[in-house]
């Protein structure tokens, strides 16, 4: 790989040289007990196998908070706010649910889903927890209480089938990006009071959204391959970029240094977060279509799902391939857990899968999670015990994870 263009120098990339590799590096670590140790053994012997990580890397023993709250799935759902005065069809739990395969149960439990009416393109859930969000096809958003499964609000005046949508880093807006063959548009929308703050027309239908964290700029892809970076409190683009083909998919760095982004060609390209720069020119990606992108909570980690049924993690600053996980269709969703032990994976025929990061192994798969129109979002709860999905079946599952995962 070449032409990184002194991105260790804008970033402060820990001490990184391009792609030389050097030892690896544990700092300001308490005194490890046999868990922690066995964790480091596993990292340590699969970086001997895979080669060594050229970026530093700080180990996290995942959590041991109390458990989220859970939807009771026979519960009526009340909407308690309508966003726009056009009727909006009220969703409600579903109580037959199809069966699903679970390969290996001992890993994660399903625990119930709610009917959103439409298949679901994406979901976001509020960085406190307290709301989550589901895109469905008909044009509307739905926001629920995360808490007790009711629903809060929707939101329909996308006008046309919502792809991509994202909360603020305060959780106060709600940023939804759609589109059809006519154009595309990015409403912006406060929470919880339902209010649209404003709207922005794109050519193309808008298919991703993401904030900068610091919440002052937001960044949007259409499949026109236009990226625009969005002045939250105006709405107006502060820069536009061409990205050469359609964008499915990006994502903004946690530390803030970096936006990246992956595209109908298969190409993964990064960019820096404040002057829309593009950092690195040589060729990372897919065989086809990038539909999936994944950073981990530390900026530490990049993993990437394509049209190829492959998925790859990266070091994120070097671009270096870690590791190649294969699933057995198009890969639609990633999500890290909040500690980064933990992979998930949507594909197009709807199975879900979750990977143990340090070894890059497949831990369970379940068939028929999403069918079909295959599992399209996923999304973490802050605290790692609970994963949300969603997809073509119209369905908003949640899954409870092991309290000793990996």
């Amino acid at each position: 790989m070449d032409d990184w263009g002194g991105l260790e120098n804008r970033c402060g990339l820990y001490g990184h040289r391009g792609f030389e590799s050097h030892p690896l590096r544990l700092r300001n670590l308490p005194p490890l007990g046999a868990r922690e140790i066995l964790f480091t053994l596993a990292l340590l012997v699969s970086l001997l196998i895979g080669g060594a990580c050229s970026s530093a890397i700080t180990l996290t023993v995942p959590p041991t908070s109390s458990e989220m709250p859970t939807y009771v799935p026979g519960a009526t759902p009340s909407a308690t706010l309508t966003a726009s005065p056009t009727a909006v069809p009220t969703a409600t739990p579903t109580l037959a649910l199809p069966p699903i395969v679970l390969e290996n149960a001992a890993q994660i439990a399903p625990l119930g889903a709610l009917d959103a009416g439409g298949m679901v393109n994406a979901l976001a859930l509020s960085p406190d927890g307290t709301y989550l969000a589901a895109a469905v096809e008909d044009g509307i958003v739905q926001v629920w209480d995360a808490a007790s499964g009711n629903l809060l609000m929707t939101l329909d005046d996308a006008g046309s089938m919502p792809y991509g949508m994202a909360f603020s880093p305060k959780g106060s807006v709600l940023a939804v990006g759609a589109g059809d063959v006519q154009g595309g548009s990015v409403t912006v929308w406060s929470i919880p009071s339902g209010d649209l703050l404003y709207r922005m027309p794109f050519g193309a239908a808008v298919t991703g959204v993401h904030f900068r964290p610091d919440g002052a700029m937001l960044a949007a892809g259409s499949r026109d391959g236009t990226l625009a970076l969005l002045d939250v409190q105006s709405g107006m683009p502060e820069t536009i970029l061409n990205v050469g083909s359609a964008v499915w998919a990006l994502a903004y760095t946690p530390d803030g240094a970096m936006l990246v982004t992956g595209s109908e060609e298969g190409r993964i390209r990064y960019w820096d977060a404040a002057s829309g720069e593009a950092l690195y020119n040589g060729w990372v990606g897919h065989e086809a279509a990038a539909r999936a992108l994944a950073v981990s909570a530390d900026s530490l980690l990049l993993a990437s799902g394509g049209e190829d049924a492959v998925i790859k993690l990266y070091d994120l600053f070097t671009a270096r391939v870690l590791r190649l996980m294969y699933a057995r269709s198009t890969v639609l969703a990633l999500a890290f857990n909040p500690q980064a032990t933990l992979l998930a994976s949507g594909e197009a025929d709807g199975t879900l899968r979750l990977w143990d990061v340090v070894l890059g192994e497949e831990i369970a798969a379940w068939a028929g999670a999403h069918e079909p129109q295959g599992l399209r979002a996923l999304v973490w709860s802050a605290d790692g015990t609970t994963l949300f999905s969603a997809g073509g079946d119209g369905l908003v599952r949640w899954w409870r994870a092991p309290a000793n995962s990996p």
